[in-house]
């Protein structure tokens, strides 16, 4: 009987252990950042809070630098890693879709997967004809 017992307490605990890292994963948001060989790729992941952005996220891994137009901020580097107008610019992807807002303005959720990716620009020249961006920015 005592050997049952054990074994019973030993599902019982492995059971929650399992339950607990479940859990756990969900309660956090992966960030990867492609460089695409200018640097060492990161993927990491953060804390899942309330109104996380990918931009916050992007901050929690990675030193990033940016710049104010009216209400929006874009990201000008990763890492030092800086856009250079019409050859390569950073873009980014949740869930492996395409970002249809700027990342201040992307609000994740639990379990997300944020992906940014050094490519190159396919945006500057139509900010500058006012033509939309492509929908899928090349990706």
């Amino acid at each position: 009987m005592d050997h049952q017992k054990l074994i019973k307490t030993l599902f019982i605990s492995f059971f929650i252990l399992s339950s607990i890292s479940v859990f756990a994963k969900s309660n956090k948001i992966k960030v990867q950042v492609n460089f695409n060989d200018e640097a060492i790729n990161i993927e990491q992941t953060v804390d899942f809070k309330d109104n996380i952005t990918a931009l916050e996220a992007l901050q929690y891994v990675a030193k990033v630098q940016t710049h104010p137009v009216d209400n929006y901020v874009f990201v000008d580097a990763i890492n030092k890693i800086y856009n250079i107008k019409g050859k390569n610019a950073w873009y980014f992807m949740v869930n492996g879709k395409p970002a249809k807002t700027l990342a201040i303005h992307c609000n994740l959720a639990k379990g997300d997967v944020v992906k940014w990716i050094y490519k190159k620009d396919v945006c500057s020249k139509t900010i500058e004809t006012k033509e939309p961006c492509p929908d899928n920015f090349g990706m």
